[in-house]
């Protein structure tokens, strides 16, 4: 992947607000990808959180 630092995308073409609302017929903005990703994707079993015993959290000082 080019550095998009570099001179290498001087050319690329800048994203407006209009496009990266919906995007591109072929590229979905953000938003419909994690719309479809969440609406396809199972949810993770209770199992996958690790019973902890972290100590409670300290009270902070007023500073």
């Amino acid at each position: 992947m080019a550095n998009p630092n570099t001179h290498e995308n001087q050319d690329a073409p800048v994203a407006t607000d209009e496009a990266s609302a919906g995007g591109a017929p072929d590229r979905p903005g953000m938003d419909l990808w994690l719309r479809r990703f969440y609406d396809t994707t199972e949810s993770l079993p209770e199992s996958f959180l690790a019973d902890r015993g972290d100590a409670p959290p300290e009270a902070r000082p007023d500073l």
